[in-house]
């Protein structure tokens, strides 16, 4: 059984929407779940910043698991989406062929001119270092936030460290000729 190039390309682009609205219910999803960690992350700060370490212990200690979940199907859903991006990408190409259209002049390939740095053109890459910039910038800030000041740590021989502005008094007698 022979189909002609038209029944091809109807179910090429069948595919290739089913894709694409999968796709878009991927990304969806992603923001979704980036706003509910988000909010989380706020909420469970302004929770746990109202009480002490001692009253709710357990809290503090379950605290963080619900972020590792939030990442958890995050990771998830963003391998999906780059699966799914690939797949789309196959699609298209073939679409085009089959249409007798130029594959590089239409879909992703687009999107990735503008989008992807490397494949930019000089018009583009502007915009998108007015973009990373403040991105680079604030990731680099985070690492090099100092610390807190009277926060208790443990050292190397189990002795508990405890730091007030800049006296520092400790349990353990090697640690006096730090203060």
């Amino acid at each position: 059984m022979s189909t002609s190039n038209d029944d091809q390309i109807n179910a090429l682009a069948s595919l290739y929407a089913a894709e694409r609205a999968d796709l878009s219910t991927i990304g969806n999803q992603l923001t979704g779940v980036s706003g509910l960690a988000v909010t989380y992350i706020v909420a469970i700060f302004i929770v746990l910043g109202h009480t002490s370490t001692k009253q709710v212990s357990f809290v503090w200690f379950a605290a963080p698991i619900p972020v590792f979940v939030f990442l958890a199907f995050y990771a998830l859903f963003l391998s999906l989406s780059i699966d799914r991006t690939a797949s789309c990408k196959k699609l298209e190409r073939e679409l085009a062929v089959k249409a007798r259209i130029e594959p590089d002049k239409v879909g992703m390939v687009i999107s990735n001119r503008v989008m992807d740095i490397k494949q930019a053109s000089p018009l583009s890459k502007g915009p998108l270092l007015a973009a990373y910039v403040p991105i680079v910038i604030g990731s680099l800030s985070v690492n090099n936030i100092p610390p807190i000041p009277s926060i208790s740590s443990r050292s190397e021989d189990m002795g508990t460290i405890h730091i007030y502005g800049n006296k520092c008094n400790s349990s353990n007698p090697r640690h006096a000729r730090l203060a």
